[in-house]
């Protein structure tokens, strides 16, 4: 994937939120996220494709636009942009968007709950 522009990657496996926030905090940045752009199977929630650990999926970012048909025809996967990274106040944070507001951001799976 790096040699497409991606700089970062992680597994899912934990929920959405949670594992941006891993990612957010590693590299000392904000993730904003359209919950609206994010892709889920019929019959799931929104909430449960944020928190829960089923998704056996990748998030990935990049500085620049990766072209999802190339990754698609490379990985036999498909690519969805949900979000893009910033900086300022809310540094190494996830913040969620539904319809352009933000909106609460729910907790990932926890290891030691």
């Amino acid at each position: 994937m790096a040699d497409r522009g991606a700089t970062a990657a992680i597994d899912i496996s934990d929920g959405l939120a949670g594992d941006l926030a891993h990612l957010a905090a590693a590299s000392g940045v904000s993730i904003e996220v359209d919950v609206d752009r994010i892709p889920v199977v019929n019959g799931v929630g929104i909430d449960d494709a944020l928190r829960s650990g089923e998704e056996y999926e990748l998030v990935v970012t990049s500085p620049n636009m990766m072209n999802a048909a190339d990754f698609e025809e490379r990985f036999a996967i498909p690519l969805a942009e949900i979000g893009r990274v910033v900086s300022g106040d809310d540094a190494a944070s996830v913040v969620l968007l539904a319809k352009g507001k933000r909106v609460a951001n729910p907790l990932g799976h926890d290891h030691f709950s």
